[in-house]
């Protein structure tokens, strides 16, 4: 586990203290032994027995509350990006990957990345993630790298799409993936949140930004959606000397995802970050289906709250 297992069964504590007028008196201590104090100790000796008791107690409760937080399945796909082939490569998507994927890790995922994935890579990896992902609590899918949206669909573009491909809507709907098709095929688990970090924008028609995202036939089900920008707006790839290594979007959840609150508490925050580091130019967006009690990412609950 993440804090190296569990410890062994306790064992029996004690520890017997004789005092001058021969009463006996019994405290938890690791070996059992006999040990002969003066009066005038015994108030100390008390007060240092039942600090190792409380601590002991705690210990037990924190473990016990950790170990039911981890029986939560939590599995997370990460892909990026970058080296396109024939379009415009990308500098951050990456990076983003690397970061995102230790911070799932941190906060109680079985984390998979995948980088740079061609169209037979992406499917194999969605495949693989279909089975990771039957029967857990939570999975995750997180992309990183060009995107469009045409006709109400968001896609995810592999780095063999060809030039030819983008000269037209069906030729690049044929060579990339629909994140709708890729949330209900191969994404498992009763709750699902996915983090597009790319495009919202349709290069061959403009629409109105505020116009409805279409699920057609494809409902994602019981799932959340963290658009990094609005319908219609762009994804910024890393901004100036606030985040020169990741994108705006991508820096705002390292920032904020490994806190323990309800996550459309910590995606209000997320957001806020990328208006602010984009000075409103970027504006993210969720679509939230989720049903049932909060969601928290965060595994594991602080010691001292």
């Amino acid at each position: 586990g993440a804090f190296g297992g569990y410890p062994q069964k306790a064992q029996s504590l004690r520890l017997d203290v004789q005092i001058e007028t021969r009463k006996y008196y019994s405290f938890p201590h690791v070996n059992h032994q006999l040990i002969t104090v003066s009066r005038e100790n015994v108030g100390t000796l008390l007060r240092d027995s039942m600090k190792l008791l409380i601590t002991f107690i705690l210990s037990v409760s924190f473990l016990s509350s950790t170990q039911a937080q981890e029986s939560v399945q939590r599995v997370a796909l990460v892909i990026a990006n970058a080296a396109y082939k024939d379009v415009n490569a990308l500098t951050n998507p990456v990076n983003d990957a690397k970061l995102i994927s230790a911070k799932l890790a941190a906060i109680g995922f079985k984390v998979t990345m995948v980088t740079d994935a061609n169209f037979k890579q992406f499917k194999d990896a969605l495949s693989q993630y279909k089975s990771d992902s039957v029967g857990s609590d939570i999975s995750v899918l997180f992309y990183s790298g060009h995107g469009v949206m045409l006709d109400g669909v968001a896609y995810m573009i592999p780095i063999d799409v060809p030039k030819s491909a983008v000269s037209d809507k069906a030729g690049l709907k044929e060579t990339s993936i629909g994140l709708n098709y890729a949330i209900q095929e191969f994404m498992g688990g009763k709750r699902k949140v996915i983090f597009y970090d790319t495009n919202l924008n349709d290069p061959y028609d403009w629409e109105p930004p505020d116009s409805p995202i279409s699920l057609k036939n494809n409902d994602p089900g019981n799932a959340l959606i963290a658009f990094a920008t609005r319908r219609g707006g762009l994804a910024e790839d890393g901004h100036k000397v606030s985040s020169p290594f990741s994108s705006p979007f991508t820096n705002a959840l390292m920032e904020n995802i490994d806190q323990h609150k309800e996550l459309s508490v910590v995606l209000r925050q997320v957001r806020a970050n990328v208006i602010k580091a984009t000075e409103g130019r970027q504006q993210p967006w969720v679509y939230d289906a989720l049903t049932g009690e909060e969601l928290v990412l965060q595994a594991f609950k602080p010691i001292n709250k």
